[in-house]
């Protein structure tokens, strides 16, 4: 599936190996990414640093079960 996602918020839950991974893959898009976490990986701060991501410091465990569980949207 392609999806043009140019300009577009983008949601990141997790700061691990896995979501610098995803950020990476995210970034030539030229979405707006926003990343929920309360820890990020270096690559990760790199980011937050040059202003390419926003991050939220965040207990994701909670954001989870509000997304999986009431259908709310962020």
């Amino acid at each position: 599936m392609l999806l043009n996602i140019e300009n577009e918020k983008v949601v990141v839950v997790g700061g691990g190996k896995v979501a610098s991974q995803k950020v990476r893959a995210l970034l030539p898009t030229q979405a707006h990414i926003c990343m929920i976490s309360p820890i990020l990986t270096a690559e990760l701060v790199t980011y937050v640093e040059e202003k390419c991501v926003i991050w939220q410091e965040k207990n994701n465990r909670r954001l989870r079960k509000a997304l999986c569980f009431k259908g709310r949207n962020i």
